[in-house]
């Protein structure tokens, strides 16, 4: 087996099994390839041109060839890939690992292509506790979670709200961190070290006063994005100062933005974020997590056309950090669940995988999010009634 693209110039024989899709790629300068059945007549193949197997050539699908071992032998065994639709294609004439010849009556190279690349962003939710009201330890600790996570694969690791602190109530304030401090820089240091991005969360200093916080850190050690809790609760984050704007910002070429824990229960925040172009949201939490909270998540999942991927701290009641989409129907119009992963309440470091190419397509295509809004009647949002 061979991953890139390979030649083929002397004839070649595949065993194909029954319900087997085959893919041949022809460089176009040729003449078409040809497909000799052991007990069918031959099937002329040409690219663009579709046919089924059997005993007459009808349109049915595309064929190729995923890879082949051009060791000089005139045989091998390529990898096939499976699709049910060929064996209900099937008129007579052919059973399984029956051999098929493939040869050019004027060789000339056939140059064989692997598959496109899909752009997966993986997500990793830091689930672990964070040292109580000791931002040194926290983040000695969250340095060592970067790392593993890093080793495993990471594109971006997130933590749980306010991990300078542990969301330690009720807050002390004189352990808010300043940005350019040696809090936020060390999160710095060890994402340009493993080239790694990071959420990280922390009691933050500002001009308006001490701010519950989260830094979005490019794969340099660059600062890309600081959100400040808009929704800050009643009691426990009165004398903070509370943030005014929802942004978003790139990181590897997808569109991020940030919400923190109850700001995810406010369809205006996820809806902001959307309309600023967010394609995954981030939602830092350190709260009690139960069904009402997952379908919350969900909601606004499908109705904002966004991933979402939430963190939280682990214990009795808390953890189920969770990934969701707003992929809800698979191509046949059969409902999905929203909820991609969740973990269980246990410390431990949640991996989660976005398709972001089929988060575009479904995006680019389907009806909700932005694309039927009327602003104009939606008066009391805009805050003129």
């Amino acid at each position: 087996m061979v991953d890139d693209a390979a030649q083929i110039t002397d004839p070649v024989t595949v065993g194909v099994r029954k319900g087997t899709r085959v893919d041949l790629v022809d460089d176009g300068r040729g003449p078409p390839w040809r497909c000799k059945f052991r007990h069918a007549p031959s099937l002329a193949f040409r690219d663009g041109k579709n046919y089924r197997f059997g005993k007459v050539a009808q349109p049915c699908f595309s064929y190729s060839l995923p890879g082949a071992h051009p060791c000089g032998a005139s045989t091998f065994i390529p990898r096939l890939w499976h699709v049910g639709g060929l064996a209900r294609c099937h008129t007579g004439g052919y059973h399984d690992q029956q051999e098929v010849a493939v040869s050019d009556p004027t060789p000339k190279p056939m140059v064989l292509t692997p598959p496109p690349q899909r752009h997966v962003f993986r997500v990793t939710a830091a689930q672990h506790h964070a040292p109580r009201n000791d931002p040194e330890s926290a983040l000695l600790l969250g340095c060592g979670i970067v790392r593993e996570a890093a080793a495993d694969g990471a594109d971006l690791v997130a933590f749980p709200e306010m991990w300078s602190t542990g969301y330690a109530l009720p807050l002390d304030q004189s352990l808010a961190q300043p940005l350019e401090g040696p809090f936020v820089e060390g999160f710095q240091d060890i994402a340009a070290e493993l080239g790694v991005g990071v959420l990280v969360t922390a009691l933050l200093t500002s001009p308006a006063g001490p701010t519950n916080s989260a830094v979005l850190i490019g794969r340099r050690g660059e600062i890309v994005l600081r959100h400040d809790k808009v929704h800050l609760l009643a009691d426990a984050e009165a004398e903070l100062a509370a943030g005014t704007r929802f942004d978003v910002a790139s990181f590897d070429g997808v569109m991020v933005g940030v919400m923190t824990c109850w700001e995810r229960e406010f369809p205006e925040a996820a809806r902001e974020l959307m309309l600023a172009g967010a394609e995954v949201i981030l939602v830092p939490n350190a709260t009690a997590w139960n069904p009402t909270r997952s379908h919350q998540m969900e909601a606004r999942a499908f109705e904002n056309m966004v991933a979402l991927a939430s963190v939280n701290y682990p214990g009795d009641g808390w953890g189920q950090s969770s990934a969701y989409t707003p992929i809800v129907f698979d191509p046949r119009g059969r409902p999905l669940s929203a909820l991609l992963a969740q973990a269980d309440a246990r410390a431990q470091y949640v991996p989660f995988r976005f398709d972001m190419d089929a988060l575009r397509d479904w995006r680019s295509r389907e009806v909700w999010g932005a694309r039927y809004r009327r602003p104009e009647a939606y008066r009391r949002l805009r805050g003129q009634e």
